[in-house]
């Protein structure tokens, strides 16, 4: 468990404010939310250049108001206005492309990348589903339609 102190320094905080100054601090970052234009394609290409080669994530062809949101926020958090400033932000804090692509993939495809997240499925959750049944047993699983943007998981037996 992380102490206090070290939060400053963990990739997952954005701001270590005093309580007092923690809801304006928070509304700055949500108001910088609206201020991107949607229409630098050839800055978001640069972007996705950067990340891919900090990180091995190609996230273009993500939806592009996803990456919008995010590219949005992190410039916020970084109080960059504009993109070619948050270019200079990714250019010089390496970094910030890992952290970038953090947030990008959400928690749920987080999982789809995690070895032990399948380890722990093909030793523990799937023979539970299979204890004390019989061979004849059918189970289905699969992911339904959804969508774009959204998971879903559907089990069945």
């Amino acid at each position: 468990m992380r102490k206090k102190k070290d939060a400053p320094n963990a990739a997952v905080l954005d701001a270590a404010n005093p309580p007092g100054e923690a809801g304006e601090a928070t509304s700055s970052v949500g108001t910088a939310l609206t201020k991107l234009p949607a229409s630098l394609v050839e800055d978001l290409h640069n972007i996705f250049i950067i990340v891919k080669a900090r990180t091995g994530h190609d996230f273009s062809s993500y939806k592009m108001s996803t990456i919008m949101r995010r590219v949005q926020r992190r410039m916020a958090v970084n109080e960059v206005s504009g993109l070619d400033s948050y270019l200079d932000c990714l250019n010089t804090n390496p970094q910030e492309a890992v952290v970038l692509a953090r947030e990008i993939m959400i928690g749920v495809t987080c999982f789809f990348r995690d070895p032990e997240a399948f380890d722990l499925l093909a030793s523990e959750v799937i023979p539970s589903i299979f204890a004390g049944r019989t061979p004849k047993f059918r189970c289905a699983s699969g992911i339904s339609p959804v969508p774009p943007g959204k998971k879903s998981i559907r089990w069945r037996s």
